[in-house]
């Protein structure tokens, strides 16, 4: 059991609390008073987290974001050893179970941006399981990948409706980097 942490003494230190059910984190200074900063970051910046022969991406429509954002990781578990992010998509991308094959999850992903959401669920949990584990933690050996289920494209083969992600010490301090 993870618990939950809070450092009141620290305003702006990461806070996680469960909120009905759900893990939540954010900052304690921001949830109180907004952002502290009218352009929060500028998000053209996200666009070279990932390397370019990567075929993810994150498609940003305006320079700026303003404003808190919230969310809510659907499970995140630990299998040996490993903590892992699941997210259950319910995305229509076709009628057969062949249309949910990773490419075509692939194209929804960057479509929907949730290379974005995922990095942002990854920072977040990295950042408890280094308050929650203090030395003992480390991402690489704790950290085990994210996994995106389309629920429509399940049927029992690991190949269709499964869409899972691993992410590199790299990609990890770039958007922590731009976020925090």
């Amino acid at each position: 059991n993870l618990g939950s942490a809070n450092t009141a003494a620290d305003p702006f230190a990461p806070s996680w609390e469960i909120n009905g059910g759900y893990w939540q984190w954010g900052r304690q200074a921001e949830a109180a008073a907004g952002p502290t900063s009218p352009d929060f970051f500028d998000s053209k910046s996200l666009e070279n987290i990932f390397p370019k022969e990567d075929s993810r991406s994150i498609d940003v429509k305006k320079g700026k974001w303003k404003g808190m954002m919230t969310g809510y990781i659907d499970l995140v578990f630990e299998y040996e050893g490993k903590f892992y992010i699941l997210d259950w998509k319910s995305n229509y991308l076709g009628d057969k179970y062949q249309d949910y094959a990773r490419e075509n999850m692939l194209e929804s992903m960057n479509e929907h941006n949730y290379h974005l959401q995922y990095l942002i669920y990854v920072l977040a949990l990295h950042r408890f399981l280094k308050n929650r584990l203090g030395g003992k933690y480390s991402f690489t050996q704790h950290f085990g990948g994210v996994i995106y289920a389309f629920i429509r494209g399940i049927n029992g083969n690991a190949e269709y409706g499964w869409f899972t992600q691993t992410i590199s010490e790299e990609e990890l301090a770039a958007i922590e980097s731009k976020l925090v």
